[in-house]
């Protein structure tokens, strides 16, 4: 059976639903015979391999560690050389991706435990170097962060010392202070995907992971927490009980 696309709204509220399992259970990998979310995570993959999925989806995803591509134990033997060399692609982009997400970079060291990740890796760079790497893989590749050159871990790394530091922190302050408008209409502190201010949305979404990987300044950490910023959605429960 073809499943309807879903609407933005019905998007923002089955991916808060899959954040709520995300918590409760470290991962994403809903089984698909489990309800509307499973079947709701099954379309997203579908929508992944099928092109079909916007950027803003994609990247909202990726910052909860979703995986595209489960690794199957069996696969059917009756499938072609091109679509077995698919799903080898996609499975090492989500390897890659864990990766990038413990290492805070795209460069695969040779020292990396996973040394079938490293030598795919050298295989990328040694295809796109004599031209012959498909031009949607290296699409792929880009998006998810892949660095064809070593000396461009120090451009990821020092790419945030290139900001300017003050006009950072005004921004900063101004979405605190729409924060404060916000949680003083809804009663607590949370920014749930309804919310009309989109910009406030994403700008929560965003401190949530980088408090998450430890890249959140402690300043700013303390400032958030004292305006009554919740790390969790399940806070909620917490904050308004306190105020009765």
């Amino acid at each position: 059976m073809i499943m309807k696309e879903f609407t933005k709204k019905q998007w923002d509220f089955m991916f808060e639903k899959l954040k709520q399992y995300k918590e409760e259970h470290g991962h994403c990998n809903v089984n698909a015979a489990d309800g509307n979310l499973g079947s709701w995570v099954k379309h997203q993959r579908n929508r992944y391999r099928l092109k079909r999925i916007d950027t803003e989806q994609m990247d909202a995803l990726l910052s909860l560690g979703f995986v595209w591509r489960l690794q199957q134990h069996t696969k059917p033997r009756n499938r072609v050389n091109t679509s077995k060399k698919d799903e080898y692609f996609a499975m090492m982009i989500d390897r890659f991706v864990l990766y990038s997400q413990k290492t805070g970079n795209g460069w695969v060291l040779s020292s990396c435990e996973d040394k079938k990740l490293v030598k795919w890796s050298i295989n990328l760079r040694s295809r796109k170097k004599i031209g012959i790497l498909r031009e949607d893989r290296m699409d792929v590749l880009e998006k998810v962060g892949f660095l064809w050159k070593r000396k461009e871990i120090k451009k990821t790394v020092a790419a945030p010392n290139r900001v300017n530091t003050t006009k950072n922190d005004e921004y900063f302050a101004m979405m605190v202070d729409r924060f404060v408008l916000n949680s003083q209409k809804t009663g607590h502190g949370w920014v749930p995907l309804s919310c009309e201010d989109k910009k406030l949305v994403n700008w929560s979404i965003n401190v949530r992971s980088l408090k998450k990987n430890g890249k959140l300044r402690v300043d700013r950490m303390d400032v958030l927490e004292k305006v009554g910023f919740l790390w969790k959605r399940k806070d909620i429960k917490k904050t308004v009980a306190a105020q009765l």
